[in-house]
């Protein structure tokens, strides 16, 4: 896993998964001891299905499957794992903002990867100041994108995003 940061922040985060598990098994999960990543990817992500999405899309307009994903707002970096998951040449770069959000997705997404985690880069920094390298598909899901409040603002976004993908 590669790492690439304008602002420097450590956090140390503990994996999550099996705790909030065993909660949500044992129906004791609350507003007390949920862990808010761990509930968003499990209430609104679905890389499971979006993976194949992406393949089939592409493939049905390229005659190929895509390598490289750029995932920007990448929050927890759940697609870009499960994107080097699906095939052993899958590479992923992840985009967001927010280093402890970045540094729970190490934690919880990334390290439980082992050696495929080093196929993925983070990078904390803003969506449109990142370029490269060149991917065959960039994602943006869930309407972070919405923050983009003005049309130059958004226009400028996804220029880069056009910018960012390879010919």
């Amino acid at each position: 896993m590669t790492t690439r940061t304008r602002a420097k922040r450590t956090v140390p985060v503990e994996p999550v998964g099996s705790r909030m598990q065993s909660l949500a098994k044992a129906r004791r999960l609350n507003s007390r001891n949920a862990d808010k990543h761990w509930l968003y990817q499990n209430s609104v992500q679905n890389p499971q299905v979006e993976v194949p999405f992406i393949d089939r899309v592409f493939a049905n307009e390229f005659g190929r499957k895509p390598s490289l994903l750029r995932e920007d707002f990448c929050g927890t970096a759940l697609l870009c794992s499960w994107w080097v998951k699906a095939r052993p040449d899958n590479r992923a770069v992840g985009v967001d903002l927010d280093g402890p959000t970045l540094a729970w997705g190490r934690a919880n997404n990334l390290a439980p990867l082992g050696a495929k985690a080093d196929r993925i880069t983070l990078i904390q920094d803003d969506v449109r100041a990142v370029r490269a390298p060149k991917a065959d598909v960039l994602m943006a899901s869930n309407f972070s994108w919405w923050g983009f409040k003005t049309r130059d603002d958004l226009g400028g976004y996804l220029r880069n995003c056009r910018a960012s993908l390879r010919p």
